[in-house]
């Protein structure tokens, strides 16, 4: 767990410790909400701490403060302890992600799996994004309530597996999903941060359980790679027959790290993107409507292709403007300090565990006029400044994802969109909640899944929630 206590008391600015249950409060509360508690800290300047002179957990802001964190990997470590487990578990086996790797290890790994996620591997990909997106959608609960979070999630699973594994988990996707939820969530609960004790009723104990079983799944689907013994150019097949500068090959709990990372990372984040994307699309009938119009002009009665992305730029605008406004990406994980250091010139003492927030960044006004507002028609003119837009992160440890998780989405929105309109429920709460860095709908997203029909367009369905403080939507506008 980040160190939080044993520092001696700094010049950095946050709010007062809570009364009589102190400071431990604070902490807690970030955890829980880390979105609510950064937005509340952005007043005290683009250095704050979480707690008033305390650089226990320290946010900064705007793009020379992130520039700062994540151009200095040496001094800004990821967080290496953030899978621990009893000795032998898979929790424990998992400290072997690239996320929880640091230096030369971390380059090692990077440069391992990089051939997968370059430009040429994109090609292949895109007729198995294509033809795994057509196979799930043909299942979708046409005329049916369903919880669009669910939807996303069994698309990009499916996606990724095939991708990743070359594998077709068609009828498992759903299952694998919210086994894949419940892990990440248990593990960035507060109570298994703040208690890593494996004991009865614990929720340490559960993410220890829910890590044996994902491996366990995880482990099947490469072993079946594995006994194929086929040269194929999918992510897995790519990674088990890499070799370092010395010729040597992934370990066993390196392969088993890595394949539990491609499968959160390769599928949460391209989920969460998908969902936010169609609920504001859904609030925004007009985009919608143009989306539909270029999308139909540009494809026909086809599926598309990496060739037709380029003149779908009404799409990509909504995809940036959808991943600005509600960036997937809550909060990038804790950075620590390695050595004591400097962050716009106020110290920061070493062990100083340093956040910063995509989405905060993203709703600067400096940089973002009007930034509550859904505006994909900005991006016509916009060129944000290195380090202030992040959806992929920036730095030396830029997400290995990007160029892959970019073509995907905007693949499977194309589909999606040229079959059906989602039509999110009356009266649905959505409030946020975090879990892996990840912007969730705390109760899920309730959508109907309609097909694509002419006629009258319906006004945008109210909801409730913490979201209105997110982005200014046109159902609040109704009378």
């Amino acid at each position: 767990m980040p160190k939080l206590v044993g520092f001696a008391p700094s010049p950095i600015r946050g709010p007062r410790p809570f009364p009589l249950v102190g400071t431990m409060a604070r902490f807690v509360r970030f955890l829980g909400d880390p979105v609510g508690v950064l937005l509340a800290l952005r007043p005290y300047g683009n250095v704050a701490a979480v707690v008033d002179r305390n650089p226990a957990i320290i946010a900064v802001f705007g793009a020379d403060r992130i520039r700062e964190v994540l151009s200095q990997p040496a001094i800004f470590h990821n967080p290496e302890d953030l899978f621990t487990g009893p000795p032998g578990s898979a929790r424990e086996k998992l400290r072997a992600m690239m996320l929880t790797s640091n230096g030369d290890a971390h380059q090692r790994l990077r440069q391992m799996i990089a051939p997968a996620f370059g430009r040429a591997a994109l090609d292949g990909y895109a007729t198995k994004i294509v033809a795994q997106t057509r196979g799930v959608l043909d299942r979708w609960p046409v005329g049916s309530a369903a919880l669009a979070d669910d939807l996303c999630r069994e698309l990009a699973l499916g996606v990724a597996v095939k991708c990743f594994y070359g594998l077709e988990v068609l009828g498992d996707a759903a299952e694998l999903g919210r086994l894949m939820t419940q892990f990440v969530r248990t593990l960035t609960d507060p109570a298994n941060i703040l208690l890593p004790f494996d004991l009865p009723g614990f929720t340490y104990r559960r993410g220890v359980r829910l890590g044996e079983e994902l491996a366990r799944r995880l482990r099947a689907l490469i072993d079946e790679k594995q006994a194929r013994g086929d040269a194929s150019t999918d992510a897995m097949g790519l990674l088990l027959a890499a070799r370092d500068d010395d010729g040597a090959g992934l370990g066993a709990d390196e392969v088993l790290a890595l394949a539990v990372e491609l499968f959160i990372a390769g599928s949460a984040t391209t989920a969460m993107t998908l969902m936010w994307a169609l609920f504001l699309l859904d609030q925004h009938p007009h985009v919608l409507a143009g989306v539909v119009e270029q999308i139909d002009d540009v494809l026909g009665d086809r599926d598309p292709t990496p060739a037709d992305l380029p003149a779908l730029d009404r799409l990509d605008r909504v995809l940036r403007e959808s991943m600005r406004v509600l960036s997937t990406a809550g909060a990038l994980f804790l950075r620590r300090a390695t050595q004591p250091t400097t962050l716009g010139g106020i110290p920061v003492p070493e062990g100083a565990n340093v956040v910063m927030s995509p989405l905060v960044m993203h709703h600067d006004p400096a940089i973002y006029r009007d930034p509550e507002r859904f505006d994909p028609e900005r991006w016509t003119t916009l060129a944000p400044p290195a380090y202030s837009y992040l959806p992929f992160g920036a730095g030396p440890r830029t997400c290995l994802g990007a160029l892959f998780a970019n073509q995907a989405l905007r693949l499977i929105l194309a589909m999606v969109l040229k079959q059906f309109r989602l039509r999110t429920v009356e009266g649905t709460r959505i409030d946020r909640l975090v879990r892996g860095n990840i912007l969730h709908p705390r109760h899920g997203l309730p959508m109907i899944v309609e097909r694509r029909v002419g006629g009258r367009d319906r006004a945008p369905a109210r909801v409730r929630g913490d979201i209105h403080q997110l982005v200014t939507l046109p159902s609040e506008q109704r009378s």
